[in-house]
């Protein structure tokens, strides 16, 4: 028989919009080992209000009447962000158990100080970022990390309302925690660069509107928009792949999660920049079923269970110095005119190497590696729900004035494992249009036959993924010194389909 977890007497500070949904929540894990004991609020008409709706909560007007208290295990904060710092402080410093609303804090200095005491007083804090305990956001999740939409291209996120017009944080601070929150989570990863542009129409010093950018690196960017001044109430998420497409609807009832089968495919093979035709694919729609429980009532419960068994909770101060740093980032944009923020730059020597290494290896089950500012040098790979690495097809251009050359070489690398997408170019101008558009992994040029093979060095050097391009030359031309400089392989005018697969397989090796 399993034995019978201690009870966590907990106090909620903060009986405003979020605090009573805590306390309803909290209230209802009784069974768990929930005891909900506690309520602080400065406004006798909040404390009236929980009182005559929570019987047998003991309802107060101070703070540290709960946190001062030796019965009260654990306290939650629903108070102000700029209240969240010195509320978590002296509860963590009073032996507490912490959870606190999102956003954590508005500093990563503040974060990090958060962080060190609950190591030293050994105690759990937890962020509230809520979206990450519903089922709709884990089925995106797992529909990402199993390769369902293909490769990421894109994410739009928009959040927007009539209201609530707030004086103490502007709408980025407001609502844009909850998207940013949900990206990290899914993707598992921070982004390389942070871009926001706003304006403030009610109140001149508060922004009640913006858009947030977010460059995750290599071919995937998000975009959020944030409002207060708007006619509707939209929570929607857009997820591009380059297979699928998925649509995250949280005001939906019953259809949160839409996956289209739509997109635009690129013909395997083209033999001139001119007959290149974009495919428009209209599939299916896919409506999973999802189990849903509400969110909140889920993060409650892992909150318990992690102040019973002492586990790191999975949003813990990793989690919330990662929305964070990206928050402030967005910040400094605004304020200098919608300037990109290098995110390490921006983070640098602010924190200290222990507390960045949590928040971007992992703390609490959350695994935020740092985006890539360029392609890989390796094969292309995605991973799957499995955890095993599987290639993916990679993209070539073949440039060769005589078409049987490039007729041959195009179906050898196409047949080529894992394969590869094809596009073929008579002339150095063609060429050069399709590793503008194409961004291959291989280029295939004839140094005899091709007029300034010269040119394709020069455009891919002046690339910043064009260095990591593999080449592979055929003729006995004179060549080039600087191919050097690339994963190079040399083929004689008379090669074969075993010599060029060989000279393939050799550069793309480890």
């Amino acid at each position: 028989m399993m034995a019978e977890l201690d009870a966590v007497r907990i106090g909620v500070v903060g009986c405003g919009y979020w605090g009573p949904n805590l306390i309803r929540n909290f209230s209802a894990l009784r069974p768990a080992g929930a005891v909900m004991a506690m309520a602080a609020d400065r406004d006798p008409a909040r404390r009236r209000s929980v009182a005559e709706r929570f019987s047998g909560v003991e309802v107060v007007d101070d703070a540290a009447a709960i946190i001062d208290n030796p019965e009260i295990d654990a306290v939650a904060l629903a108070t102000p962000v700029r209240d969240h710092f010195e509320g978590a402080r002296r509860a963590l410093e009073a032996g507490k158990h912490v959870l606190v609303e999102k956003p954590l804090v508005t500093t990563l200095e503040e974060a990090s100080e958060l962080w060190r005491l609950a190591n030293e007083h050994d105690r759990v804090l937890m962020v509230g970022h809520t979206y990450e305990y519903a089922v709709a956001v884990n089925y995106i999740r797992n529909a990402v990390n199993e390769g369902m939409l293909g490769e990421l291209t894109y994410i739009r996120s928009l959040r927007v309302n009539l209201g609530v017009i707030r004086n103490d944080v502007n709408v980025v601070w407001d609502l844009a925690p909850h998207d940013i929150s949900i990206m990290l989570y899914v993707l598992g990863r921070l982004p390389v660069a942070v871009q926001a542009m706003g304006k403030a129409r009610v109140n001149r010093s508060v922004e009640d509107i913006a858009s947030i950018t977010l460059d995750f690196g290599e071919d995937l960017m998000a975009n959020i928009i944030v409002s207060w001044r708007d006619p509707q109430k939209v929570r929607q998420m857009t997820f591009v792949g380059d297979r699928q497409m998925l649509v995250y609807d949280d005001v939906s009832v019953n259809e949160k999660v839409r996956i289209f089968d739509k997109g635009v495919d690129v013909p395997r093979r083209y033999d001139t920049f001119g007959d290149f035709q974009y495919t428009y694919r209209y599939g299916d729609i896919l409506i999973p079923m999802l189990d849903e429980q509400e969110p909140l009532f889920i993060e409650c419960r892992h909150f318990v269970e992690c102040c019973q068994l002492g586990k790191d909770p999975q949003t813990g101060p990793a989690s919330g110095a990662a929305v964070t740093a990206v928050l402030e980032a967005a910040q400094h944009s605004l304020a200098n005119n919608g300037s990109v923020v290098d995110l390490d730059e921006f983070v640098d020597g602010r924190v200290t190497p222990e507390f960045w290494k949590d928040i971007t290896q992992g703390a609490g089950g959350r695994r935020l590696g740092r985006a890539a500012t360029r392609r890989p040098e390796g094969d292309a790979t995605a991973v799957v729900g499995d955890g095993v690495q599987r290639p993916t097809r990679r993209r070539a251009v073949v440039v060769d004035a005589d078409q049987a050359t490039r007729a041959f070489v195009a179906d050898a690398l196409t047949t080529f494992e894992p394969g590869f997408d094809v596009a073929t170019a008579a002339t150095v101008e063609d060429a050069l249009e399709w590793v503008e558009s194409f961004h291959p992994h291989l280029v295939v040029f004839n140094q005899d036959s091709t007029a300034n093979p010269h040119a394709i060095l020069d455009d891919l050097m002046s690339r910043p993924d064009g260095r990591h391009c593999r080449i592979v030359t055929l003729g006995g031309g004179a060549g080039d010194s600087r191919l050097s400089e690339w994963r190079h392989g040399a083929l004689n005018a008379d090669v074969t389909l075993n010599d060029l697969l060989a000279a393939v397989r050799s550069v793309f090796a480890d």
